[in-house]
């Protein structure tokens, strides 16, 4: 089972045990305004939720809000999201309380699944005539970096089956941009999967140039690993494409 959080058809998924610890959160954080009355209500719902629901029911769906709760609620649940952001950037905070070890990777992980939460939901409370404002998280440039990778990632994955393949090539070229920006990221096997979808979704819109460029990239990393196969193979098509 899993953790989903649905707006629009778009679900922001997490372990049972990472939906938990957002709630615990998001209950930590809550506690602090204890005279708002909207978000009081919103915390209790929140401790309700983890008091009364098992593991899988706890999200609920923006489109249809639970009963007592109201676009107002929703966007003070967006505030709360926004101050757990801010948060997850520190390496000791309120979060540490929650049943679950914050690692780096892992405060990134969920930076990027709740940043886009926060964007959805003030999609939705745009429509309604409630604006919430923009995020400004305090990352490094290294940290945004990877956090909107994983972002993108997860946006990708959600709407590619809406996308003609034109889309879903220029969608997967700025993920494989964002992993080339980072240079902590020095996995091969990963970087190599990154190229190869990449080569699955070039088509006639791609210039030559661009898949000439992409190819090579892909060779580069192939080289690297040391799979010779693999070497013989994109050279070829490197050869054949710049025959055209």
């Amino acid at each position: 089972m899993a953790e989903l959080f649905y707006v629009n058809n778009f679900a922001v998924h997490f372990s049972n045990g990472g939906g938990e610890a957002v709630f615990e959160g998001l209950v930590i954080l809550g506690r602090k305004f204890p005279d708002e009355k909207t978000v009081r209500e919103m915390t209790d719902y929140l401790q309700y939720s983890l008091d009364t629901f098992g593991y899988g029911c706890r999200f609920f769906d923006v489109d249809k809000l639970p009963e007592g709760l109201n676009h107002r609620h929703l966007a003070e649940f967006a505030r709360l999201i926004n101050l757990f952001c801010i948060e997850l950037t520190k390496t000791q905070s309120e979060l540490e309380a929650t049943r679950i070890d914050w690692s780096f990777a892992r405060r990134m992980d969920f930076l990027a699944r709740l940043m886009n939460m926060y964007s959805l939901i003030g999609d939705v409370l745009r429509e309604k005539g409630i604006e919430i404002p923009k995020q400004e998280i305090p990352l490094s440039t290294e940290e945004k970096i990877t956090v909107e990778r994983e972002r993108l990632l997860a946006v990708h994955r959600q709407t590619k089956h809406r996308l003609n393949n034109s889309e879903q090539f220029e969608s997967w070229e700025k993920i494989a941009k964002l992993y080339e920006q980072d240079k902590t990221f020095t996995d091969l096997e990963i970087l190599s999967l990154v190229y190869s979808i990449s080569t699955e979704l070039i088509d006639d819109s791609v210039s030559k140039e661009k898949k000439i460029s992409i190819y090579k990239r892909f060779l580069k990393i192939r080289t690297q690993i040391g799979d010779k196969e693999d070497i013989e193979l994109i050279g070829g098509i490197i050869e054949d494409i710049e025959k055209e």
